[in-house]
């Protein structure tokens, strides 16, 4: 069975590709980061994704932020991993261990050594994640993102975070949800939706 190289970790995973046509690993260089799907919502009999993640010295993931709808478990396989928790800052995640992030609980991960980490990464349920980095990182590919990784259009990133089931810490949460919301349905309106679908729709090209 063909296999994929997961970049820059040596690591492999059958196909590169999902069942569907998806790219089985999506990078986005703006945040240092490389996320290859082990599993994928489509591949999930129980609605989780797993990702392996490979995340350069100085990378990290989106800003202190909250899940709403779904929890986040990491294991650092490469690193340590270095992860803002709650009212705990700086805590570092050894190799061979374990982090859990029930919804509600704000957080972020980052990479404040002076070597890659890597990292397993399990969604439950996966499907807003999957969707939200798949096509804030499709945008990135095409210029059209700023330096956090979301797109640069405000409306276009509205949609992206609606659809991230995922809240920044730091405004009102009531407040962002309705303004996230009136903007993305505005964007809806518009037509963006449009150019976020290319990167979550299935190829038809593959062998």
């Amino acid at each position: 069975m063909p296999t994929h190289q997961i970049p820059l970790t040596g690591r492999t995973v059958t196909i590169d590709h999902t069942p569907s046509g998806l790219a089985r690993t999506i990078t986005s260089e703006a945040m240092g980061v490389s996320v290859t799907f082990l599993r994928s919502a489509e591949e999930s009999s129980d609605g989780s994704v797993e990702t392996e993640v490979f995340l350069r010295v100085g990378g990290h993931g989106p800003p202190l932020h909250v899940h709403t709808g779904f929890e986040e478990t990491f294991t650092t396989l490469e690193g340590p991993l270095s992860f803002d928790v709650g009212d705990r800052k700086g805590l570092l995640l050894p190799v061979g261990e374990s982090l859990n992030v029930p919804p509600g609980l704000a957080h972020r991960y980052y990479n404040s050594g002076d070597q890659p980490a890597v990292f397993r990464f399990v969604a439950r349920p996966g499907l807003a994640y999957e969707r939200s980095l798949r096509a804030s990182f499709g945008r990135e590919a095409e210029g059209r993102s700023t330096r956090m990784g979301l797109p640069r259009n405000p409306l276009e990133a509205a949609l992206v975070i609606e659809a991230s089931d995922s809240l920044v810490v730091g405004v009102p949460l009531g407040l962002q949800r309705r303004l996230v919301g009136a903007a993305a349905g505005l964007a809806r309106r518009l037509g963006m939706q449009r150019r976020l679908d290319p990167h979550l729709a299935p190829r038809h090209d593959l062998p």
